[in-house]
């Protein structure tokens, strides 16, 4: 095959194919289709590239071409498969892989023979983040005509299977599962417009109501849902958390709200007037705050000068309560992450703010001495500040992409999920790839997210991940929401290819 690539799509002349950028030339009389990719997932957050690889029906690698689509504009992307003569029909079977950078080994047992000689690629797409589909196209004799594949974000980690005529199995677009190839119709005119749904993974506006004269909450901030890569595989991150951070899984998260600061104490004292009942009591320090996880909980039996600070020593169990009286609930560790790392990007970012280090001036963190070191904020004071001042959020420099603020420092977080690895058996079948949750009893650890006003440089990054099952000076919660349903006139609707 011979490639060439413009910003109106990718363009792939098959075999011997023919077909311009502008529109197709006068070809012989050979059976040929005219595929056209598109993705509902971001581009490039998830996805970047495009790897096809053709098959006879029998399972014969016929060729392989991978190229970058870096910019949301270079799709749908399309490329042409044309039979090598004029009399046969020809059934082929297209591979299709979108994905980001990630790349693995190539693990397969097939290999690719380019006469008679060995080309088969040393990688291909990290099988667990690629979008992986099988399509079925038959060639026939003077016919010409496009298939148009939307390489679905639900269908990311499940890998095809392609071992021959009585095993090519593609994804179904339900979480794990596979069926049968079957054989696309073509589409005889090839002048109708392709739709373009890049991006477009069943978005829901930021509309928290439907009544256009209602004013915004400004404590709460509107998270656009989307999909992303959750976890990573960035070992400098691993050291001092006990959670795995890998495997990597593309996860979508649907649109919701999020507090924009952390609970204090005053908030939860206010909701214990107004009737809460905590299933668990929180620790109270009733003296001056320690610097340690046991003599540093901000709650107390009467309020003192600590009511603007955020809620600690909380059990998990009351935080979720918590929540769930107020109208919401712990944020999913997807949610958390998305929040804190993708959310109002095109990429995904290190930090809250973006990939810039931490400073003492950013973020609140190291403002304790750990293993006889001194903490790497010490010098601005010891233990744990406000959230506000007067009223005012104490650091504006800890904000996310989406104005959310304090997810790198001030206190870690409780989150929803049960503390267990990417990998683990609540993961893999509990946690699907739309909203995921690792539900577990209230008794069972939980993950904590973001780093401490006592925590190291390495645990301010936003997919740090630990665990817990008790209740310290260290560890707060802040709350999520759904959003309320548009109605029909201020609903964006996503768009979908036939």
């Amino acid at each position: 095959m011979a490639w060439r690539a413009g910003r109106a799509g990718l363009v792939i002349l098959g075999f011997s194919a023919v077909v311009g950028a502008c529109g197709p030339r006068e070809l012989p009389p050979l059976g040929e289709a005219l595929v056209v990719v598109d993705t509902d997932v971001p581009v490039p957050r998830v996805a970047s590239r495009l790897r096809v690889d053709t098959y006879t029906a029998e399972g014969i690698w016929l060729d392989s071409r991978d190229i970058a689509l870096p910019d949301a504009r270079d799709w749908p992307a399309s490329f042409s498969v044309q039979a090598v003569d004029a009399t046969h029909v020809r059934d082929v079977v297209v591979r299709l892989r979108v994905y980001g950078e990630r790349i693995q080994a190539y693990r397969g047992q097939k290999r690719l023979l380019r006469d008679g000689v060995d080309v088969t690629p040393k990688n291909e797409p990290a099988a667990g983040l690629a979008i992986d589909r099988l399509v079925g196209l038959r060639l026939e004799p003077g016919t010409r005509g496009r298939a148009r594949v939307v390489a679905r974000g639900a269908c990311a980690g499940t890998s095809a299977v392609v071992d021959g005529a009585n095993a090519m199995r593609t994804c179904t677009e339900r979480d794990g599962e596979r069926e049968d190839v079957t054989k696309l119709a073509l589409e005889p005119d090839l002048s109708t417009p392709t739709t373009n749904v890049t991006g477009t993974l069943a978005r829901t506006p930021c509309v928290a109501t439907a009544d256009p004269n209602a004013k915004p909450n400004p404590s709460r901030i509107c998270v656009e849902g989307g999909a992303f890569v959750l976890g990573t595989d960035d070992v400098s991150v691993v050291p001092e958390a006990d959670l795995p951070l890998t495997p990597e899984r593309v996860v979508r998260v649907s649109t919701f709200t999020m507090d924009r600061d952390e609970v204090t104490v005053s908030r939860y004292r206010m909701a214990l007037s107004r009737g809460f009942v905590p299933p668990a009591t929180v620790g109270t320090t009733e003296g001056a705050l320690g610097f340690d996880g046991t003599t540093s909980c901000t709650f107390s039996a009467e309020p003192r000068e600590r009511e603007d600070f955020a809620l600690t020593c909380v059990p998990w169990q009351t935080a979720r309560a918590f929540c769930m009286h107020e109208g919401g609930d712990l944020p999913s560790e997807a949610q958390w992450e998305y929040a804190a790392t993708s959310a109002g990007r095109s990429g995904k970012s290190e930090f809250p703010w973006g990939d810039e280090p931490p400073t003492c001036d950013r973020a609140i963190y190291g403002r304790v001495a750990l293993a006889g070191f001194p903490g790497s904020c010490e010098e601005r004071g010891r233990g744990p500040v406000p959230v506000f001042v007067a009223g005012e959020p104490v650091t504006r420099g800890d904000v996310s992409a989406v104005g959310v603020l304090g997810l790198a420092g001030g206190v870690s977080e409780w989150t929803r999920d049960v503390a267990a690895p990417y990998d683990a058996p609540g993961w893999r079948l509990l946690a699907s790839f739309l909203d995921p949750v690792c539900d577990g009893p209230a008794e069972r650890a939980h993950s904590v997210r973001g780093g401490a006003w006592g925590a190291t440089p390495i645990l301010v990054r936003s997919t740090g991940r630990l665990s817990s099952a008790g209740q310290n000076g260290f560890v707060g919660f802040r709350c999520v929401y759904a959003i309320a349903t548009p109605s029909p006139s201020t609903r964006a609707l996503a768009r979908e290819a036939p």
